[in-house]
């Protein structure tokens, strides 16, 4: 192998120090002493060629690589690197100490894991060019003699909106400069300008060469969840959590066969693309507990080039492409714009429909639910006013997302969406009550942070045993409770009699919660019992309770008649020592005894 490799390599090589021309120059270019390095390196290489045949490296001083190594100090630099076996770099490290002190090993990798593998401490990111660099690159290969940029500045403001498409890329500064280099007419530059990169046909043969190696190195799950995130608007900021909540409606991520959930799972999948520089963090949200990212340009264009086909991204116009083959699309809408254009519904097969709208959608077309019965995932954040009954249609969808909509109620038919696993009614301002969600028992995520006008929880919430994320949980009222302790008037104690029994705060006992937990109208659980079954002790992911009593609740506490009120929270201990506690408009001196005795087992308290 080593002499199949080598020989045709030296007969290049001294075919090429034969040519007249290149001895002219042979003393300016010190060829001989050159010739004389590359001596020494080629029986290095011919070592690494032959240590690579028989055993991958053998390890200690029987390695040729050592022997060639072995007390002498040397610059080895080993580019473009992907291997992340740790059993493999132990090796090389045991080859690498036959040099004496002083020997270097230079790596270069797009992957910051193969960077932490080695030593994370050492390691140098390389930074995007300025704007003021990527313009003086652009500008060296668009305009061939110094100056000429003077006779043409016309040119140089589109120019500079140009190099913006670069993001800070020197190959793609340096490839649109030299599409540019022949071309002087304006009209030229404001194509460019207005072009998408992956639409043009040099781009694609200068940089996706140079990035395509990255996405092969991808295993076929990390590929699938790559190509997907095409779907979202150049440079949309999306939040992790979102994503992958997508990604698993699709069943993009796989079951390691054990007992973790697939959002762990689906973390790791995306730090995984985060490592290898497709996303980028863009700023904190929501006082740092949840980062919110965006594509890399590069990357970005890449996806859409690969997904051209079944992927369709509508901002502007729509374009002439065979819709029956698209199967995820995202449409933005602006103010007054239809929601849908009417081509796509001859995308009978679509799994992915994301609008994102800037001027609001009173309504959705009843019609819109029965064109696109496969629907996986759907998201029609800030759009609506109203959600029509005919959303029932989409029996397999899985993702549901109307945050920061404005409608006060949602149709009947969300109760029969059996596939649910994510409903995200995040600042809802306007919601007063949900639909009964007993047989919805897949459902996972049910965010109704911020409905502020939300008075209740829907009936049937205890049957939701899988739901992980519920940030707010609103104690119901208790009239048979209520009649017992004689707090309901005497006109209101017959009407009690024929109602059925209606949810506790026990509810909780059934649900597995995680993350953040607030617990509202306190003041409505009235009875001890109740308060122990909701087995507070055993929700041992929660990392954050808010304990919180509404103004007009606190009359209510006060009662004599009910002061094991307080009882039932001191006995309350802390599932685990790191813990935080939210107390939020509360009597205080009902809950300090319980909060002293927390706070020997908690350094992370909030009040």
């Amino acid at each position: 192998m080593a002499e199949i490799i080598l020989t045709p390599l030296l007969q290049v090589i001294f075919e090429k120090l034969a040519n007249p021309v290149l001895q002219k120059f042979a003393d300016y270019w010190e060829l001989e002493e050159r010739f004389k390095k590359l001596q020494r390196i080629l029986p290095m290489a011919e070592a690494v060629i032959q240590d690579a045949e028989t055993s991958s490296f053998v390890i200690g001083t029987e390695s040729k690589l050592w022997k060639v190594l072995q007390k002498k100090k040397y610059l080895l630099v080993l580019d473009d690197i992907w291997n992340q076996d740790q059993e493999e770099w132990d090796k090389l490290r045991l080859l690498f100490s036959a040099g004496v002190d002083g020997s270097r090993v230079l790596v270069t990798t797009r992957c910051q894991k193969v960077a932490m593998l080695i030593d994370s401490s050492a390691a140098y990111h390389l930074k995007r060019l300025c704007e003021e660099d990527s313009w003086a690159l652009f500008k060296k290969r668009a305009f061939f003699h110094q100056g000429e940029e003077e006779n043409n500045q016309s040119l140089l403001a589109v120019g500079k909106e140009i190099v913006r498409k670069c993001d800070g890329v020197p190959l793609a500064a340096k490839v649109l400069g030299g599409l540019m280099s022949f071309k002087r007419e304006e009209r030229d530059w404001l194509h460019l300008q207005h072009s998408e990169l992956w639409d043009i046909g040099v781009y694609r043969k200068g940089i996706f060469p140079a990035v395509i190696l990255s996405y092969l190195h991808l295993p076929l799950h990390l590929k699938h969840c790559f190509a997907f995130c095409s779907i979202l608007p150049k440079d949309y900021e999306v939040q992790r959590e979102k994503l992958i909540h997508m990604w698993m409606a699709h069943g993009f991520i796989l079951s390691d066969g054990g007992s973790r959930p697939l959002e762990d799972i689906g973390d790791e999948y995306f730090n995984e693309l985060l490592w290898m520089s497709v996303f980028e963090k863009v700023n904190d949200c929501g006082g740092g507990s949840t980062r919110a990212y965006k594509m890399n340009k590069v990357f970005y264009s890449l996806a859409r080039f690969i997904t051209e086909n079944e992927l369709l991204v509508l901002e502007k116009r729509l374009g002439q492409r065979n819709f029956g083959q698209v199967r995820h699309a995202s449409i933005v809408s602006y103010h007054g714009s239809s929601l849908v254009p009417e081509a796509l519904h001859q995308a009978k097969h679509l799994r992915t429909l994301l609008v994102f709208s800037e001027g609001g959608i009173p309504s959705v077309p009843s019609h819109i639910f029965s064109s696109f019965v496969y629907l996986r995932t759907l998201n029609l954040s800030g759009c609506l006013v109203k959600l029509p009954e005919s959303i029932g249609a989409i029996s397999l969808l899985k993702y549901l997302d109307l945050s920061n909509s404005h409608f006060h109620e949602l149709p009947s038919a969300i109760s029969s969406l059996f596939s649910l696993e994510v409903l995200n009614l995040f600042a809802c301002y306007n919601l007063k009550e949900l639909p009964p969600m007993g047989q919805i028992t897949g459902l996972s995520h049910l965010d109704i942070s911020r409905c502020e006008a939300l008075t209740e929880m829907p009936n049937g919430m205890k049957d939701l045993v899988h739901l992980q994320t519920l940030p707010i949980y609103i104690v119901p009222v208790n009239f048979w409770l209520m009649k017992r302790y004689n707090l309901l008037k005497k006109e209101h104690r017959r009407i009690v009699r024929k109602m059925p029994p209606s949810g506790s705060i026990s509810d909780l006992k059934h649900l597995n919660l995680q993350g953040e937990l607030k617990i509202n109208c306190l003041e409505r659980v009235l009875d001890v019992e109740e308060a122990r079954a909701a087995s507070l002790t055993n929700k041992k992911h929660l990392e954050s309770l808010g304990l919180c009593w509404s103004p007009a609740g606190a009359d209510r506490i006060m009662n004599p008649a009910l002061q094991a009120n307080a009882a039932r929270f001191q006995e309350r201990k802390p599932p685990v020592p790191r813990q935080k506690i939210l107390n939020h408009q509360s009597p205080q001196h009902l809950i300090r005894a319980w909060l002293w005795k927390f706070w020997s087992a908690s350094s992370h308290i909030k009040i």
